[in-house]
């Protein structure tokens, strides 16, 4: 049900997919135990909440303004949607999002597919990307001519290239979502985890409805799979209530040109920012030199080794929710052990003096007789009122 509820309101424009609120504000954490009660109630006023325009953020772009303000999101909470020029100006080593600056014309007024892939799932440092690429149906085999492909399968010269050509073509409009590994963490990590893969169906489905919201003419979505692609192409379909036809598939980006064009975008901006990389924390002026950020590189693992804290761990541009990075930390006899234990939780006012409700299921004290031994039970009224007595020997 939940998962149902929040596919619609990211729909909708109302779900916060935004790390935690600060600790001065009087939003209620997520985290906590009655985490599925505030995602309910965040479904059920998000309507209420859309309709608000005194709430809508300024955005880098003319166009990424007037969305904001018809979904009323409100920007303390919500990523930033930023143009190049204004990416520079975010806070470091957030959630954001870039897009192309301007929406093709023709996506405005004709049918518009388009497609969805990402990168650095698997890594176990800096950001996950997810991009969306998309342009009219009509002109689909004038795209497919310009030989965008996996961009796994590529160079990183080659898919620089490409990306240069991708943003030099007006009639093609993108756009890329950068999780941070501070992000992934959170919400890995919290009492209620959120897996990595609804993590990426949220955004997913955000793409989505920034395009539409964008005024763009989505008619058709073509996804790389995460997870089953028979439940995930089910849950797209019904969060958009039937209204766009989804493909979902394994190796998606090496099948249909859209996707292969959003790998690009996904791949290209998440190589610039783990490149460009800057420590915010005091004192970690570490080199950049740790490879590709995956497990399996011997670089990153040993980059992990030389530049371990032994009080914090790592710096935030790890994913402590990442089992490597846990084992590493677990196994490093330099790092101090830190063990959490909740609060003890006080008895609100309202409720002193008053009977709990676990003490409707939990047995009563045995009687006990002024001798200590056990009181007898008091007999039951037919046996009392025919003075009968139990016989042991006749």
């Amino acid at each position: 049900r939940l998962e149902i509820a929040r596919a619609k309101a990211i729909m909708n424009g109302g779900w916060n997919t935004q790390a935690p609120p600060p600790a001065d504000s009087d939003e209620v954490d997520p985290a906590d135990d009655d985490q599925a009660l505030d995602e309910e109630q965040a479904f059920d006023s998000a309507e209420t909440d859309s309709a608000d325009p005194g709430k809508a953020s300024a955005s880098a772009s003319t166009s990424a303004s007037a969305s904001d303000a018809d979904a009323g999101t409100d920007s303390a909470d919500s990523p930033v949607l930023a143009t190049d020029a204004a990416a520079a100006a975010r806070p470091l080593n957030d959630t954001f999002y870039i897009k192309s600056d301007i929406v093709p014309p023709m996506c405005l007024t004709e049918p518009v597919i388009l497609g969805i892939d990402e990168a650095g799932r698997g890594a176990a440092m800096g950001p996950m990307t997810y991009g969306a690429a998309y342009w009219a149906t009509s002109i689909n085999k004038e795209m497919v001519a310009l030989n965008f492909d996996d961009s796994k399968a590529m160079t990183d010269e080659k898919r620089a290239e490409l990306f240069r050509r991708l943003k030099l073509e007006k009639r093609i409009g993108w756009m890329v979502k950068l999780i941070s590994a501070k992000e992934i963490s959170q919400k890995m990590l919290r009492r209620s985890p959120v897996s990595l893969n609804a993590i990426s169906h949220d955004c997913a489905m955000e793409l989505v409805s920034e395009a539409l919201k964008d005024g763009v003419q989505v008619t058709k979505v073509y996804v790389d799979t995460v997870g089953d692609p028979e439940m995930y192409q089910k849950k797209l379909f019904s969060a958009f209530h039937g209204k766009i036809e989804f493909v979902v598939e394994k190796k998606a980006d090496a099948t249909y040109r859209t996707v292969s064009a959003a790998s690009i975008c996904a791949k290209v901006l998440r190589d610039l920012e783990v490149e460009k990389w800057r420590f915010t924390e005091p004192g970690c002026d570490f080199p950049l030199n740790f490879g590709s950020g995956y497990p399996s590189d011997p670089r990153t693992v040993e980059w992990m080794r030389q530049h371990k804290h032994n009080v914090f761990g790592f710096t935030n541009i790890m994913r402590f929710s990442w089992q490597p990075v846990k084992t590493l930390l677990k196994e490093t006899a330099e790092v101090a052990d830190v063990e959490w234990s909740d609060d003890e939780e006080e008895e609100p006012a309202y409720a002193q003096g008053l009977t709990k409700i676990t003490a409707l299921w939990q047995p009563k004290p045995k009687a006990v007789a002024k001798d200590g031994r056990p009181a007898k039970k008091a007999r039951l009224g037919p046996f009392k009122e025919r003075n009968l007595q139990l016989v042991e020997g006749f």
